[in-house]
């Protein structure tokens, strides 16, 4: 027994669902399946996306795009009062 179009149509997402879904530009969109960062399967000319592979490259943009904490060492100098100087005239 085959699903439903419908079903399969919506487990499979087309470039105007993942600019809709993503707000991303055409180009951009285009340039994500070519280089296959997001996974995709060609039907003649056109792409289709399954939605879980959707999901999966959402999950690993989200990851890639949270802040991790750094630590940067400081160092605290002595602050300079008035009439200190830092070089020696003669």
């Amino acid at each position: 027994m085959t699903a439903p179009a419908t079903q399969i149509d919506a487990d499979l997402l087309t470039v105007d669902d993942l600019r809709a879904l993503t707000q991303l530009g055409r180009d951009h969109v285009y340039r994500l399946l070519e280089t296959g960062e997001i996974k995709s399967l060609r039907i003649g000319r056109q792409y289709r996306v399954p939605r879980s592979e959707y999901e999966a490259w959402k999950q690993r943009a989200l990851k890639a795009s949270t802040p991790q904490p750094i630590s940067i060492p400081i160092t605290l100098a002595a602050p300079r009062g008035r009439g200190q100087r830092t070089e020696t005239r003669r």
